[in-house]
């Protein structure tokens, strides 16, 4: 079956919350200081913060489906200064390289507002979804290693200009098929 995404639900939140957990292990073990893992998850995918961008007429919550599981989602929010935030892009590792993260993001970013310029995200140094941003036409402005929840966590930032690769996909009803994405 081919994937779908559609805009997240509340009833979605413990679908989400389990794709994130395990991407979390799988892409950061080894990149992060252990304890990080645990705590730097446990606060940054609270319910209550996915409540909070559901009701947010400022961000965006997607996932995709396949057989009716949840397998993937990402997660925007965007300011007045025309400035779009990718918080979170994770999918399950079985359905990575499929696509899949290419039509999210081009369905999270298809109708934004026209005033939204640039996207900025960042990524743990040494995760391969580098590459990803980096071929959506994002650019590297500069490396750190803030402290979250006690730990130094080494990034990468990460910004681009709109509008960036991966134009709008075809969709149905807020609905897309994913594997009309190109690979990622």
């Amino acid at each position: 079956m081919i994937p779908s995404i559609r805009p997240a639900t509340e009833e979605d939140i413990p679908a989400i919350q389990a794709v994130g957990a395990a991407a979390w292990r799988d892409t950061y073990t080894g990149l992060v200081p252990e304890g990080y893992l645990d705590e730097g998850f446990a606060r940054s995918w609270t319910h209550e913060g996915f409540v909070q961008t559901l009701a947010s007429q400022r961000a965006r919550l997607l996932v995709a489906e396949q057989e009716g599981v949840v397998v993937g989602v990402i997660q925007l929010a965007w300011n007045d200064e025309g400035i779009a935030s990718l918080w979170r892009l994770y999918l399950r590792q079985d359905v990575r390289g499929q696509g899949l993260g290419r039509g999210l993001w081009t369905i999270a970013v298809d109708d934004l507002p026209p005033s939204i310029q640039t996207f900025r995200t960042s990524v743990v140094r040494g995760n391969p979804a580098l590459r990803f941003y980096q071929r959506l036409g994002f650019r590297v402005t500069h490396e750190g290693a803030p402290e979250y929840v006690g730990f130094r966590v080494p990034l990468v930032y990460l910004e681009a200009s709109a509008p960036l690769v991966g134009g709008p996909v075809p969709s149905q009803n807020n609905r897309a098929p994913a594997d009309e994405a190109s690979a990622l």
